[in-house]
């Protein structure tokens, strides 16, 4: 039964039914031992004896988003499995079977930091039992979603999870603490989605609720124009060409945000402090990947402040998926946690 399942009704709820002594002396000797309990200090541990006069201690909300999320990165493990163990039909296939071996990879890796983390809250991520009738109970959604069976449109599929319209417009409901590494891994996925033949979210124009996090995000694009502008300006060609389309679309979003910003000041760098030499095409590609991966991270540090904004955490969850794209699309490799540093 699930934890979270109503509890009985005591026999004077009920019409018509006169409760016995024995009834009440019972029911006010279970309100003593539970308020006793919590008064101490003591909990239930999850392994802990079912105890007739308390009710079960129920799941943490933040290990349900946490749980529901470890399914999704499981069905994406293994599809990118299965995708990177074929065998090529042709030549033109090992591309993509490289790449699903990466994706293979970066899921293994979220997969045991979700299970670490929903460990810290004192929960076992291998109960499903009691973890699924949680999330069910939390979002009356099914065991999850029925996915292709073709490995190619399985990859896509599960790439797909939590990007939905449905998904992006409930992001305000996921739990505050865990918001980075959620956003994380859905920026991850967004950036994957394209990559192995699914369509990627039809991000709308950013729009930012709170001013003050509207004027931080004009800043962070303003810094960004100028180191991008840097590397443009290092190199010429085809090369070139590759990096005006980041510098348009950072100084794009600026445009769109400054307003948003109202009268709040805004700091205006002076310049752009080059992290090492740009003498060439390679390094100035570089300079566009550095500069691309340091914006994603730097969009995503406002998913915090924006805690219970929906329009908010879409625009951050927008901006750092272009972001990491444009980066990713530069030459840098895909990253499992776009915005967050591994301890």
């Amino acid at each position: 039964m699930s934890s979270s399942a109503p509890r009985p009704q005591p026999a004077a709820g009920i019409p018509g039914r006169v409760p016995s002594r024995r009834s009440v002396l019972v029911g006010g000797a279970a309100a003593v031992a539970s308020a006793a309990l919590a008064g101490c200090g003591v909990r239930l541990e999850r392994d802990s004896p079912s105890l007739p006069l308390l009710a079960p201690r129920q799941v943490d909300p933040r290990a349900v988003a946490l749980y529901q999320e470890v399914r999704r990165v499981r069905d994406a493990l293994a599809a990118a499995t299965a995708v990177s163990t074929a065998q090529p039909a042709a030549a033109s296939e090992a591309g993509a079977i490289t790449l699903a071996g990466r994706l293979a990879t970066i899921h293994g890796e979220q997969v045991e930091v979700l299970r670490d983390r929903i460990r810290e809250l004192g929960e076992d991520p291998d109960d499903p039992a009691r973890l699924d009738a949680a999330v069910r109970a939390a979002s009356r959604e099914p065991a999850g979603p029925l996915l292709p069976t073709l490995p190619a449109q399985r990859l896509a599929a599960a790439q797909a999870q939590g990007l939905t319209p449905a998904d992006l417009g409930a992001l305000d409901q996921l739990p505050r603490d865990e918001a980075p590494l959620l956003f994380a891994l859905r920026v991850q996925r967004a950036v994957a989605l394209p990559l192995v033949g699914g369509t990627a979210p039809g991000w709308t124009t950013p729009v930012i609720p709170i001013e003050a996090q509207a004027a931080r995000l004009v800043s962070v694009f303003r810094a960004a124009q100028y180191g991008l502008e840097v590397a443009a300006a290092r190199t010429l060609g085809p090369v070139r060409d590759r990096l005006l389309g980041p510098l348009t679309w950072a100084g794009a979003v600026r445009n769109v945000l400054e307003p948003q910003a109202g009268t709040r000041p805004q700091e205006a760098p002076a310049g752009f402090t080059l992290p090492f030499p740009v003498a060439d095409d390679a390094s100035a590609v570089r300079l566009g990947q550095v500069v691309l991966t340091q914006l994603t991270d730097t969009v995503l540090a406002g998913v915090g402040p924006l805690a219970g904004h929906a329009d908010g955490l879409v625009a951050v969850l927008a901006l750092a998926a272009v972001a990491e794209g444009q980066a990713h699309a530069l030459g840098a490799g895909l990253r499992a946690f776009p915005g967050l540093r591994r301890r």
